[in-house]
């Protein structure tokens, strides 16, 4: 069952990606995967694919909102931990948000995106 001692912060140099988080959470609210499947909703197979950062097609497991929202109240997070959480879980948004606060091109954007392993922007003429 959930342990509800206070969080400590998530340390994000030990933790590369949302999959690694959730273990990380697991451990961390001495939780069980059936513990985190029975109190945020999300399906055994989504907990399967999000443990083992697996999509069902070959490449890493991407969350969605409504999923991060759902662990993360089942983790019982508060809103500063479900931040960081999400930045973990939506590593392009914050790069996105970088670009947009120092002005940087398009090309640039999509050379971080790609070197951080997140989709690219599309690039069209009006770009």
């Amino acid at each position: 069952m959930a342990n509800n001692m206070p969080n400590r912060s998530l340390d994000i140099t030990k933790v590369s990606n949302f999959s690694d988080a959730v273990k990380w959470y697991l451990k961390e609210k001495r939780m069980t995967q059936a513990d985190l499947i029975r109190k945020s909703g999300v399906s055994r197979s989504t907990i399967y694919k999000i443990y083992h950062n697996k999509d069902g097609r070959g490449g890493p497991y991407k969350a969605t909102d409504e999923i991060v929202y759902a662990i993360s109240n089942a983790f019982e997070l508060s809103p500063d931990k479900w931040r960081e959480l999400k930045s973990i879980a939506f590593p392009e948004r914050k790069i996105w948000e970088d670009g947009l606060k120092n002005r940087i091109n398009i090309v640039q954007v999509n050379i971080d995106l790609y070197d951080n392993g997140c989709d690219l922007l599309p690039i069209t003429k009006e770009n």
